[in-house]
């Protein structure tokens, strides 16, 4: 039920194209040799949180299965989402991945907190402005990655302004061990184990992986550990699942420099270094139940734990953060209808020891609500959802609780219809994202949480989207528009509250995003995957009307070139993006971003059915950029290096 999500349209040849129409491929299709090119397999997905094929889906889904997952040669998951469109990637520190954020959508500043980010259906997100530990999940343990690039506010509430991602990790199908480890430059090691079991008809897999480099900036230090479990057992009463993941950060992180800095020593440190520790537990259990061909259920429930420490020259500060989740969904399929009807229930803290150990509370209750109406080859979607977030804030451990409520609802109406050989599909719905614990009080200079700031209302966005597919003769052809309109966009302000400061509603904006994208076997054994966003992100009301927003370009160019040369992959990546606003910058008075162009180049080959061997060359030409500067200051990213690495399978 709240498995993967997935639309018909992308992938790559790089990135797996999956059959784009809801008609069957060819039957006969040459052998693919073991490093593959663009592929057309029709695929079962659940962009709706419901199982169907993925040609029938009503929104654009883009698809990074396991094949390229293992033909990339990627240290973190956030290399692969850096190569699709209309997403944008900002790293501050480096190839682990460490406080990188996702942007669907150019939502621009703080878009790692209005991206929701799901592993097997489960948010990821914490209630605070903390930036997601993408290392938590193995990518050994992935099967694929999913990627709405629409608004989810129906189906998946908070958070989901931008789009929804959702990790997908495997089955397990058979008895099976593998090994892999790789070394770079700037000190990279990585090495990780998987294991999966079948017994009678219970199934179970465990992955693991360490990573560890020294990063391109001196005396700078990052140490990754992640790890992921998961047992199915079938049961009289439905398919039984318990999961389990953990992962632990040691990180020694180099501050932003000057531009001058930069210029003559893109290395630099900075003048001090801050540690960070930061330790994830999350464990869940879920029980699917198939009651009749018309019915069938998914009730699951999910606990976590996340404890952040960060130590600077004047402080040491530390995070606790709890939530426990319980989410059930039913579903009723008569005829050419499908009724999706669902609850989501969770309560959170997130507590520091600063200013007495002062503690943040989110409760929060959900119902939603989506039906499906196939009519031939055509398809209609309606939903509906109802959310109320109320927030407790104690500033000590004694003093009385301070409390806000918010409710929300939200709607969409999307449909597809074959067009002209293609799939045309379209959509208007609603969106929303609540304040985070870390927007809900204001704070003295030193971020230490004062009072609570109940002028803070929730973001809301309303999303109008159009996209047409064609996949003919192993080839793709996709043109689609977004326009994104947030109202009340949340963001920091100072001396909102007399001395203090706080984040508030500064303004309105629009994004008008119009992408191209083309994938084809231009020649024999070789093939190409060429996309180009084209953005018009503008605040729209208030004194900064009409600029552009901060951390968002108004163009991406990204390409990728294989060719099969003696059963190994030969691949080019080339990533363009066009100058950026700084953080915060809502007037455009600083410096921009400057643009950058990006290569990389990999060799990749099976040597036999038990070993493979890769060889990449990152950032080739040896770029110096920097993907995040703020009042004037910035963080370089990687130069160039190389890495090799071998899997072995048991």
């Amino acid at each position: 039920m709240l498995k993967q999500l997935s639309s018909a349209a992308l992938a790559s040849s790089a990135l797996i194209v999956s059959y784009a129409h809801g008609q069957s491929p060819p039957d006969q299709k040459p052998a693919n040799p073991p490093f593959q090119l663009a592929s057309f397999d029709p695929v079962v997905v659940t962009a709706s949180r419901l199982e169907e094929p993925q040609g029938q889906a009503t929104v654009l889904v883009d698809i990074i299965d396991r094949r390229e997952i293992e033909a990339s040669g990627v240290a973190n998951i956030t290399e692969l989402l850096d190569r699709l469109p209309g997403v944008n990637v900002t790293r501050q520190y480096g190839r682990l991945g460490i406080d990188a954020s996702v942007d669907i959508g150019y939502l621009g500043d703080g878009s790692h907190q209005r991206t929701l980010i799901l592993v097997d259906g489960v948010r990821m997100n914490d209630i605070d402005d903390g930036t997601l530990v993408f290392g938590a999940v193995p990518l050994s343990a992935i099967e694929r990655i999913e990627v709405r690039r629409a608004g989810g506010g129906v189906l998946f509430g908070d958070r989901a302004l931008g789009g929804v991602m959702n990790i997908i990790t495997k089955p397990e199908k058979e008895n099976k061990t593998s090994a892999e480890g790789t070394i770079g430059s700037f000190g990279l090691r990585s090495a990780g184990a998987s294991l999966s079991r079948i017994v009678g008809e219970a199934t179970a897999r465990l992955d693991i992986n360490r990573s560890v480099v020294d990063g391109y900036r001196r005396d700078s230090y990052q140490a990754q550990t992640g790890l992921s479990g998961r047992l199915r057992v079938p049961t009289r009463f439905g398919e039984f699942g318990a999961t389990l993941r953990a992962s632990d950060e040691n990180l020694r992180l180099p501050q932003s420099i000057s531009v001058s800095t930069f210029q003559s020593d893109p290395r630099n440190p900075g003048g001090y270094r801050a540690s960070s520790w930061r330790e994830t537990r999350a464990g869940g259990i879920s029980l699917d139940t198939e009651y009749s061909a018309a019915w069938s259920s998914s009730v699951r429930f999910i606990a976590e734990d996340l404890d952040r420490k960060s130590i600077y020259p004047w402080s040491s500060t530390i995070y606790e953060t709890t939530r426990n989740t319980i989410t059930a969904d039913l579903v009723n399929r008569i005829s050419t209808l499908t009724g999706l009807y669902g609850a989501e229930i969770f309560d959170a803290s997130s507590e520091s020891n600063r200013s007495n150990r002062n503690k943040v509370n989110q409760r929060s209750t959900a119902f939603y609500a989506s039906l499906e109406q196939s009519l031939a080859d055509a398809k209609l979607m309606a939903g509906l959802r109802t959310q109320e977030m109320e927030n407790g804030f104690s500033p000590t451990s004694s003093a009385a609780t301070q409390s806000t409520k918010k409710r929300l609802e939200s709607w969409s109406l999307a449909g597809r219809y074959p067009l002209l050989g293609g799939v045309l599909r379209g959509g208007i719905q609603s969106s929303f994202a609540f304040p985070t614990a870390d927007q809900l009080y204001t704070f003295d200079g030193f971020f230490a949480p004062k009072n609570i700031y109940p002028g803070v209302d929730p973001m809301r966005s309303n999303e109008l989207q159009l996209s047409w597919v064609r996949v003919a003769n192993k080839s793709l052809f996709e043109v689609s528009s977004r326009r994104i309109v947030v109202k009340d966009e949340i963001g920091f302000k100072g001396d909102c509250d007399g001395t203090d400061d706080c984040n508030d509603n500064l303004y309105d904006t629009k994004r008008d995003i119009v992408t191209v994208r083309v994938v084809n076997p231009l020649w024999t054994g070789g093939d190409v995957d060429l996309s180009s966003d084209f953005v018009d992100p503008r605040i729209d009301s208030g004194a900064n009307s009409g600029k552009q927003l901060p951390m968002t370009p108004r163009r991406a160019y990204k390409a990728g070139v294989h060719q099969i040369v003696n059963s190994g992959r030969l691949s080019l990546y080339a990533h363009y993006r066009a100058s950026m606003v700084q953080s915060i910058d809502n007037s455009n008075s600083h410096p921009r971003i400057p643009s950058r162009t990006v290569y990389d180049f990999g060799w990749g080959r099976e040597l036999n059915s038990s070993l493979r061997l890769q060889v990449w060359v990152r950032n080739l030409t040896d770029k110096r950029y920097y993907d995040f500067a703020q009042d004037g200051s910035v963080a370089p990213a990687d130069g160039r290096s190389m890495e090799a690495s071998l899997r072995v399978r048991f």
